[in-house]
């Protein structure tokens, strides 16, 4: 039988029932909606445990069936779980304020080793730099060099074409002009076609103009009637042809012994320009990292600036947590903890006293 229940009989145990039951239901309330703190329990598991308790708390304890027994242990562990937890809640709030001194400690070192790294990687960013510079200052130097690497190679090779292509036409002029006029003296349009040719050829390979230039007069005369003159002419065009083809002979030699040379300084130029590119790019990339650690850097140091200024607010609120997990702790204690302990051995209100005879009403005198 429920307190709220009983039928209460006449005068002082109605009203002292009536005050009884009208508590209970209050602390039974109260039971309830401490049981929605139970955060760890679903809300379907909530609802069943809070419907328990307002079907067997306001029970007299005498009265309850084993199964709100049960109910009632199980209303009993689920507020044992809430206190547990906001007794942790203390415990961690506690934990944050006695940690203060160590924690403003900590913020403030971490604020100078931040400060301390950011300027370890400016300095590494400026040494990047240099480096990149360098790299790309010895890159410049070395493609000039291989540019005139590569003109060398190139000069040698016009050069060696050259001096072949006119060593064939000196020979072939002196083959088809030079020896048959010599022989025989100019004759005709052919012959002066000869003598033209003769003339473009000694003046190419450098002959004495003063001789070239007497030249065709020498060879349009027949070899008989040649004077002395003449033969000196002759000697000497004949004396510089064949220096002429001994020197560009010996020239071909040095171009071609050279030719190797400057194309292994070609070679050793062009693999000098693909190293220091690959540098450059090197340098390039670690100029980037650099750059973006000194900005991960700063990001750092203005957190940990930050959490040096936030320190004095953030330990306020830390103590306002703990005062206020505190309050509602003893609030649950005090509340629907005492009141849980009230109505788990809930009993009827007791028999009020009977009135002694000293204490009942004389009967009022019959009139005399």
């Amino acid at each position: 039988m429920s307190l709220i229940q009983a039928m209460p009989p006449k005068g002082r145990k109605r009203s002292a029932n009536a005050a009884a039951g009208a508590a209970a239901k209050r602390q039974c309330s109260e039971v309830v909606s401490a049981i929605g703190m139970a955060e760890d329990l679903p809300e379907t598991c909530r609802e069943m445990v809070a419907n328990i308790a307002r079907g067997s708390l306001i029970i007299f304890a005498a009265d309850r069936h084993a199964f709100q027994v049960q109910g009632v242990q199980m209303v009993g562990d689920t507020l044992a779980a809430v206190q547990k937890s906001l007794e942790e809640k203390v415990a961690e709030s506690q934990k944050t304020v006695d940690s203060e001194a160590s924690d403003k400690a900590n913020r403030e070192a971490a604020e100078v080793a931040a400060q301390k790294n950011l300027e370890d990687l400016e300095s590494k960013a400026g040494y990047a730099k240099d480096a990149l510079e360098a790299a790309e200052a010895s890159l410049s130097s070395a493609q000039a060099a291989a540019a005139n690497a590569t003109a060398e190679v190139e000069r040698n090779s016009s050069e060696i074409s050259s001096l072949t292509a006119k060593r064939s036409r000196v020979e072939s002029v002196l083959q088809s002009a030079f020896e048959p006029l010599k022989a025989s003296g100019s004759k005709g349009h052919e012959g002066r076609k000869q003598v033209t040719s003769l003339d473009h050829c000694f003046k190419e390979i450098g002959l004495e103009l003063g001789l070239v230039d007497s030249m065709p007069e020498t060879l349009r005369k027949a070899p008989e009637i040649r004077g002395t003159f003449d033969h000196i002419v002759l000697q000497h065009l004949e004396n510089g042809t064949t220096k002429f083809m001994k020197d560009s002979e010996e020239a071909l030699k040095s171009l071609e012994e050279a030719k190797p040379k400057v194309a292994d300084a070609k070679t050793e130029a062009d693999a000098s320009v693909t190293s220091l590119e690959n540098q450059v790019s090197s340098s390039t990339n670690g100029l980037k990292d650099a750059e973006k650690a000194v900005k991960e850097g700063k990001e750092a140091l203005k957190a940990a600036q930050l959490s040096v200024a936030n320190f004095s607010k953030e330990a306020a609120s830390a103590a306002k947590s703990l005062n206020g997990a505190k309050a509602t702790l003893a609030s649950f204690v005090e509340g629907p903890v005492k009141a849980f302990d009230d109505l788990k051995s809930l009993a009827p209100a007791p028999e009020p006293e009977e009135p002694s005879a000293a204490e009942e009403p004389e009967p009022a005198a019959a009139d005399a």
